[in-house]
């Protein structure tokens, strides 16, 4: 029996996580205060005002921190 050890330069497609990752966007007063992509979210939203889906069934929140008016979306797996 004869083994063959695979080349190092074989590449493998990247994990996808099992936790789902989003994007958040937060304004005050009609300014973007921040963005953050790829973040995980624990949990409960705090302030939660709107759950639905976006046009491509994707989770979209809307969520008021007293400071601030955030939009969190699920970022797709394509996008990853």
């Amino acid at each position: 029996m004869r083994c063959r050890s695979r080349s190092s330069t074989t590449s493998r497609p990247a994990a996808v996580p099992s936790t789902p990752l989003y994007q958040v966007r937060c304004w005050q007063y009609g300014r973007l205060l921040f963005e953050a992509r790829d973040v995980e979210l624990s949990g409960d939203v705090a302030g939660l005002k709107l759950r639905g889906t976006d046009r491509n069934r994707q989770p979209v929140i809307v969520t008021d921190t007293g400071n601030a008016t955030c939009l969190i979306r699920s970022v797709p797996a394509t996008r990853r």
